[in-house]
Formats: structure tokens, sequence, C-alpha cells
């Protein structure tokens, strides 16, 4: 069987001495991931997501580049989320069967994770269903804020249910979509912590080792 785009995407362990991060987000990343679109997508039209992705890629910064790339995917995907959502997720390729040393291959899925912040707030019930399939090939903490924000209550329902979730991605995403101090490097508003959310990140730490880490 052939790899999966995203298995295709070849970057190494750790960035190179000396090469900025944003330089993983550059065309190989674009052609890989119109294939993986163009293959659960009917009339996805693969030279204009190309080109459209590619522009001014040069001129931008690491997030920047994966949010441009983000936006050449929505133009090419339908306009309800909740039609793109379901097509998103097929595109995915395998889940992570690691939870440490997976080096910078999940990378692949930075624009994703900028789609469904960008595009998904509104849509919590399938914006969800897509960070939980996220979060087992990529964080998801850049996606989930949104939801937090938006729809805070519902949000924290889903994810005290997550802390009992089998997959050890999906529960740390829990600690990492709520813990403090992350809202204003992400750019989507304020969320307050509570004694509810302390406690959904103190279940978690307690059976994931350093859920309190960054992007992995």
């Amino acid at each position: 069987m052939k790899p999966h785009p995203a298995q295709q995407f070849a970057v190494g362990p750790s960035i190179m001495k000396g090469t900025p991060l944003k330089e993983i987000m550059n065309g190989q990343l674009v052609k890989l991931i119109g294939v993986s679109l163009a293959e659960v997508t009917p009339g996805f039209d693969t030279p204009t997501f190309q080109k459209r992705a590619k522009r001014n890629l040069n001129k931008l910064e690491l997030k920047e580049r994966a949010l441009n790339i983000a936006h050449a995917m929505a133009e090419q995907l339908p306009e309800d989320f909740d039609e793109l959502a379901p097509l998103l997720i097929k595109s995915l390729g395998p889940r992570l069967q690691a939870t440490e040393q997976n080096g910078l291959a999940p990378f692949f899925y930075f624009p994703h994770s900028q789609l469904i912040a960008e595009y998904g707030a509104d849509h919590l019930e399938s914006g969800l269903k897509v960070c939980y399939e996220l979060t087992q090939r990529f964080t998801a903490e850049f996606c989930i804020r949104p939801f937090l924000i938006a729809h805070r209550d519902k949000s924290l329902k889903q994810l005290k249910r997550w802390t009992k979730d089998a997959n050890p991605h999906v529960r740390r995403l829990v600690s990492e979509g709520t813990r403090p101090g992350f809202p204003g490097r992400c750019g989507y508003g304020t969320f307050r912590m509570t004694p509810v959310t302390h406690c959904l990140c103190w279940k978690v730490s307690r059976t994931i080792p350093n859920s309190m880490c960054g992007v992995r």
C-alpha cells in the first residue's frame, strides 16, 4: 500500500542548526497536503491550491505560512464547515503510535490546525471531532482554544470526557488546551482558568508525564 502523503513528508527528527523552523512549511508540504485532500475531495483543483498556498510563502513566518496554506485549503473545500470536517478527517494519515520522539513530521498538520481554528469555531460538534482526530497526529492545542472561548461550558464537558480516553494524545489535549498563560501567544483571546479547568489539568497530569509541556 502506498504511504500516506504525511508519511512522505521528508523532515528530520529536529531542525538543522541555522535553519528556521518556518522552512518546513514549504513547497513539498503544500504538494503533499494537496495530494491528501485531492484523494478525498471531489473537484479538488490541485494546481490552483498549490499556487494559492505558495503565494508569498517565503515572506512569511511559521504561523503565517501555516495559515496561508490553511486559507488555500479552505478555498478548495466546502464552505460549510460541517461538510468540510468529514473530508478533513478522511484526508488524515495514520495516528501517532508513540507519545515522544516523533520528530518534526507531525508539523505536516500545522496548516490543518490553523484551518480548524479559523473556520470551525462556530461549529462545535464537528469542530471538536476534528480536534479529537488531529490531536492523535499533531497537537490540537492551537485549534481547541477558539472552541473553549466560544463554547466554554460545552467544550469543558467534552474535555472532561476526554480525560478518560484510552488514547494518551487525547488526554494530553485536555491539559494542553486548558493550561494558563498560553492564549496571548495563540492569538484567540483570553481563556481564564477556573477550579474546573485546574482539576482537568490535574487529572491528566496524573496519567501523562510532562503533560504541561508545549508542542510535542
